[in-house]
C-alpha cells in the first residue's frame, strides 16, 4: 500500500466549553489547537528514534511501556510519575535543554490557534461559536495553505485529520464532521493570498465532500502517491464547465 509523503497531527490544550469561563482563570479561558505537518519519512526514520533516545537518557523509560513517559504536559508541570525527577533544578534544566533541542531540529512546519473564549462570549453572548469548531477551520485553512500552495503538489496525509476528530468525538462527545477536498492545480499569490481560477475549483471540491469524508480531484493524484484511494465518482462543480472526476480516500 503507497504512503503518503506528509501527515498532520492535531490536539488541543484547554477546554472546549465555555463552562465556568472567567476573565481571572486563564487555565479555562483559553484554547489552543496545534497542527505539526511532518513528513512520513521523517516520522518513520528520525522523530520518533530521538526522542526514545532522549526519553531513555533522562527519565526511567522502558519501550516495553511507553506509557510510563508519555509526554503529558499536566504530568511534567506537576512533576508527576515518572517527571518526578524534574523537581531536582540541574535534571529539570538539562531536560528542558534537551528537549528544546529536539524540537529545534525536528522538521515539521507546527501551527496553533488560540481563542479566548472568556472575550468571545463577551461579544457574541449565546450566539458564540463552538471553540473548537471555529479553532480547527483556522487550523485547516492554514495547513491547507501551506500542503497545496508552499510545498507544491504535496499532498498531505489528511486522513490524520479525520482520525483525530473521530478521536475527539470518542473521548470528548463533540468534535465537527469536516469536509476536505484535494486538489492540485495553478494559483496566483495577491498580497499574502491566492487567487485564481485553481482557487475556485479546489473549494468546489471540497464542497462536494460528505460529513467526515475526504474526496481528491482525479488530475491531483498523477504522480502522487496516495493510500486508500477509492473508486471514480463524476461531479458537477458549481461554476465551473463541464463534469469533473473525483476519488474518494478512505
Amino acid at each position: 500500500m503507497a504512503t503518503a509523503p506528509y501527515r498532520v497531527y492535531i490536539d488541543e490544550s484547554g477546554d472546549h466549553s465555555y463552562r465556568g469561563v472567567t476573565e481571572a482563570d486563564h487555565h479555562k479561558r483559553y484554547l489552543a489547537l496545534t497542527g505539526v505537518v511532518i513528513s512520513t519519512d521523517e516520522y518513520v526514520h528520525r522523530a520518533p528514534p530521538a526522542l526514545e533516545h532522549l526519553k531513555s537518557e533522562h527519565f526511567q523509560h522502558d519501550p516495553d511501556h511507553p506509557e510510563w513517559t508519555f509526554l503529558h504536559r499536566d504530568d511534567i508541570v506537576k512533576r508527576r510519575r515518572a517527571f518526578g525527577v524534574l523537581k531536582d533544578p540541574e535534571r529539570n534544566a538539562a531536560w528542558e535543554t534537551a528537549i528544546l533541542d529536539y524540537i529545534s531540529t525536528l522538521q515539521a512546519d507546527v501551527y496553533t490557534v488560540v481563542v479566548d473564549k472568556w472575550q468571545v462570549k463577551q461579544r457574541y453572548g449565546d450566539r458564540a461559536f463552538e471553540p473548537y469548531t471555529f479553532c480547527l477551520g483556522v487550523l485547516l485553512n492554514r495547513v491547507r495553505g501551506l500542503l497545496y500552495f508552499y510545498r507544491g503538489r504535496a499532498t498531505a496525509d489528511v486522513i490524520a485529520m479525520q482520525r483525530t476528530l473521530a478521536e475527539h468525538r470518542r473521548s470528548a462527545g463533540v468534535a465537527p464532521r469536516v469536509q476536505i477536498g484535494i486538489h492540485s492545480t495553478e494559483a496566483t499569490k495577491v498580497d499574502g493570498s491566492y487567487v485564481g481560477q485553481g482557487v475556485h475549483e479546489a473549494a468546489r471540491i471540497g464542497a462536494v465532500a460528505g460529513p467526515g469524508e475526504i474526496v481528491i480531484s482525479a488530475t491531483s493524484l498523477e504522480g502522487a502517491s496516495i493510500a486508500g484511494v477509492g473508486d471514480t465518482r463524476t461531479v458537477q462543480l458549481k461554476g465551473i464547465a463541464g463534469p469533473v472526476a473525483v476519488h474518494p480516500i478512505d
